[in-house]
């Protein structure tokens, strides 16, 4: 497990099929990826994943561009800030990340 760091904002409407992150990696953790990588993340609401918490048990997270099969994004938290939704509509990036694991 390592921790996976983006900068970037969420674009699309929350709980619709078409919204997502868009950002750089800042901390790449063990994903290979360089720091300035762009990297997407959505939510996928039928993947189910055998390393979860609560959160995650009606969906998971999905990292654009790089295999599913080989990593597991557990949670996807704010990390300078709150979570409220005038956080998440903002266009100034912010800092959003999660703990991966390699499958």
């Amino acid at each position: 497990m390592s921790t996976f760091i983006l900068s970037g904002c969420w674009t699309g409407e929350p709980f619709t099929p078409d919204r997502l992150f868009e950002g750089t990696v800042v901390q790449p953790g063990d994903s290979g990826m360089q720091p300035g990588d762009p990297v997407t993340v959505t939510f996928d609401a039928g993947r189910h994943v055998l390393l979860h918490d609560a959160s995650q048990r009606h969906g998971g997270y999905r990292l654009g561009g790089m295999p599913s099969e080989r990593f597991v994004l557990v949670g996807f938290v704010r990390k300078d800030g709150g979570t409220n939704h005038e956080a998440e509509a903002s266009e100034d990036a912010q800092l959003w990340g999660g703990d991966l694991f390699r499958s």
